[in-house]
Order: structure tokens, then C-alpha cells, then sequence
């Protein structure tokens, strides 16, 4: 039995073919979805204007959520850490790098989410293609966690290291 009592192969009476043969009646349904239709391709359009942001910024992106599970990141971020996408997004920060829970990046982090305030650091990241780095990394609380903001600051402690030994070296001459 169908929803109208009949056989369900039946047509309820004043829709579909009368004996005849002639319709006998029609139905039709529509919706307005101008305004539906319309905010979609606004969301399309702010999602690619923020994809290709992060994909042209200088600095390396960082997104992560309250347990500190990577979210996003942008290709920056990929090349500085030296780590394809696949194996940044949906691990923890604390798989990816074991000994940072306890380093002052850690203790930044947890901060940064626990008070709801930015903070930023120059940190000895470590070796990245057997050279040691040092990143300048700024930490944002969003609504999921918190956003990073990191760049490679190597060249630039490297530089100020010389010029302080050759400023000893002018002062002990």
C-alpha cells in the first residue's frame, strides 16, 4: 500500500493519466534559493581569498585545535619544518615533535591557549636539512586553539652574532 491507501503502483486521483489518458491534474514544487545560492558562492569565494593568502605569505601557518592537533597549514610551513602536509594535518604537535611539550615552545602554547593572550618567541628549532635554525614564531588564540605564525630567523641571529664579535673585537683593539 502506498501513502495514500492505494496500490503504490496507483496514482493518487487528480494526478497522472485520467481513464482517458489525459492528464488529469499536475503538481509542481519550488523553492526560491537566490539568497542560498548566493551566500554559497560568498563562502567559495572568502575560502579561496584565505587559501591563497596563506599560500603567497612569507611566514609559515600553523592552525591548531585545543588538543593541539595540527588544522592547517600552509606551504611555508611544510618547507620550514621540512614535513610534507599529509604528515602535519590531524597529528598532535606533541607526536610531531616529542621533547616540545616541555621546551619553552610547549610552555608558550599552553599558555596561549590557556589565557587567551598572543605571545611570540625566538626559538632554537633545531636542524632542518642539517643546518640548525632559528624560527621567530608568534601564537594567536582563536575560537579552536591557536594560530602560528613562524619564519626561518637564521640568517638574521646569525648576522647579529657577527657583528657583536666584531664590535668585541673594534672595543678590545
Amino acid at each position: 500500500m502506498g501513502p495514500t491507501g492505494k496500490d503504490a503502483g496507483q496514482a493518487p486521483s487528480g494526478i497522472g493519466p485520467e481513464e482517458n489518458g489525459t492528464v488529469g491534474g499536475l503538481f509542481g514544487c519550488c523553492n526560491e534559493i537566490t539568497e542560498q545560492v548566493l551566500a554559497e558562492r560568498r563562502l567559495a569565494l572568502g575560502l579561496e581569498r584565505h587559501a591563497q593568502v596563506l599560500g603567497n605569505m612569507d611566514e609559515a601557518f600553523l592552525l591548531m585545535d585545543r588538543d593541539f592537533r595540527v588544522l592547517e597549514v600552509n606551504a611555508r610551513t611544510e618547507r620550514l619544518l621540512a614535513h610534507p602536509r599529509e604528515a602535519l594535518l590531524g597529528a598532535t604537535y606533541w607526536d610531531l615533535y616529542p621533547g616540545a611539550r616541555d621546551a619553552e615552545i610547549g610552555r608558550v602554547y599552553r599558555k596561549v591557549l590557556a589565557d587567551g593572550q598572543p605571545a611570540s618567541l625566538e626559538y632554537p628549532y633545531g636542524e632542518v636539512d642539517g643546518k640548525p635554525r632559528w624560527f621567530d614564531v608568534r601564537a594567536f588564540p582563536t575560537d579552536e586553539g591557536i594560530a602560528v605564525l613562524f619564519r626561518d630567523i637564521t640568517d638574521r641571529r646569525q648576522d647579529a652574532a657577527h657583528a657583536a664579535l666584531a664590535a668585541e673585537r673594534v672595543h678590545l683593539a
